[in-house]
């Protein structure tokens, strides 16, 4: 009987010691799993943010220009607020390699017809077309970039400030903007809802700015071309269980106050676009220009840094100062190193974009783009904007 017994336990513990073995076996498999997809504790994700992937290996920025303080300057740094909280991933695009593509000459020809040059009459060096006509205007379209530029400086600025209406009329303004848009080829582009508006006079060659709109001789409106830097999974997209948002972020150049399509309108009491009617002056408009970034629809899924991190990059000296100018002053006037007591961030102010480098490298680079107001030595104030880098 005894026999038996000692038998018995030792099926029991062999039959359990299976169990145990099996169970860590089972474990160790999901933890795995889990851990492979980002979804296990502390790893887990329940804002349904897109997993991380990678795909594209590591990501080396590029060299990215960043303005000087005026030497001595010791800034402290703070915020004025709290961050938000940050995603968990963010979205890296590739960038297809500038390449002249069929079709494209001719449609540059098409536009050229329409703003009343010659279309067949061109100069071509460099990969470039210029059309001119006899009365100042001159229309340029790169085949390789697709970039698209037009001047017009045979406006008479005299002539044009005895016109000026009582007041500035945005819905013309608009419409002459999305008529040109469409002249351009451009409308189907997408672009950030918010605008931004700069008044204009005219100071020979050059522009100064004034805030009294009615005084402008011009009015330029920048876009920015906006792409979606966060998505969601997809069975967030099905499901909707948390609420997390997509992200639609600008794609910002090197001057974040400038996008990648302007358009400077004359500020005069006709209020009707010319296009296509018998004027052959086009003098509505001053001056376009675009910018074209060709991104591919191919990206990958990389792990977001989040805001305090990045605002510490900044601190650390590790950010890129791209916008400094002192209150009150001409943003158009040439840049003067100031002095910086101190740069408060302004968390409302404060979001994620893409940054597009003046040449081609491939990529569309996450950032973090900080705004706030910096504090003087002489007692005034400036406005500011930094770029930090939003993945490691």
């Amino acid at each position: 009987m005894s026999k038996l017994s000692d038998t018995t336990k030792s099926f029991r513990k062999y039959v359990i010691g299976f169990l145990v073995f099996a169970i860590i076996v089972i474990l160790i498999q999901n933890i795995y799993h889990y851990a492979q997809n980002g979804d296990f504790f502390g790893d887990q994700d329940p804002e349904g943010y897109a997993f991380v992937t990678e795909g594209f290996g590591p990501i080396t920025y590029p060299e990215i220009s960043s303005l000087s303080i005026q030497e001595g300057s010791k800034p402290s740094f703070s915020i004025s607020g709290q961050f938000s909280k940050s995603p968990t991933s963010v979205n890296v695009y590739k960038v297809n390699k500038p390449r002249e593509s069929l079709g494209n000459s001719k449609r540059a020809q098409e536009v050229a017809g329409r703003l009343y040059f010659t279309s067949s009459n061109y100069e071509l060096e460099d990969n470039v077309l210029t059309w001119r006509s006899n009365n100042k205007q001159i229309l340029q379209y790169n085949k390789l970039t697709n970039n698209m530029t037009y001047s017009n400086e045979g406006i008479n600025i005299a002539e044009l400030r005895s016109e000026k209406p009582e007041f500035v009329d945005s819905e013309a303004i608009d419409k002459i903007i999305n008529e040109y848009m469409t002249v351009f080829n451009s409308s189907t582009a997408q672009f950030s809802e918010e605008e931004i508006t700069n008044y204009l006079l005219s100071d020979g060659n050059k522009y100064k700015t004034t805030t009294i709109a009615e005084n402008a001789d011009f009015i330029r409106t920048d876009f920015a071309l906006q792409k979606e830097v966060v998505s969601l999974r997809a069975s967030e997209l099905e499901e909707n269980t948390t609420g997390a948002e997509a992200v639609q972020g600008n794609i910002y150049l090197d001057n974040p106050k400038q996008g990648s399509l302007h358009i400077i309108v004359a500020n005069s009491s006709s209020t009707q676009i010319q296009v296509d009617s018998n004027d052959k002056s086009n003098s509505k408009i001053r001056e376009y220009g675009y910018i074209n970034i060709d991104i591919s629809e191919e990206k990958s899924v990389y792990s977001l840094r989040t805001y305090e991190e990045a605002w510490q990059d900044v601190q650390e000296g590790r950010g890129y100062l791209k916008y400094l100018i002192k209150q009150g002053t001409d943003p158009l006037a040439d840049y003067t190193p100031l002095n910086v007591k101190r740069f408060i961030v302004d968390p409302d102010k404060s979001r994620l974009g893409l940054y597009a480098p003046g040449s081609w490298t491939g990529y569309l680079y996450p950032i973090y783009v900080f705004e706030g107001i910096a504090e003087l030595s002489d007692g005034s104030t400036a406005d500011f904007v930094f770029y930090a880098r939003a993945i490691n």
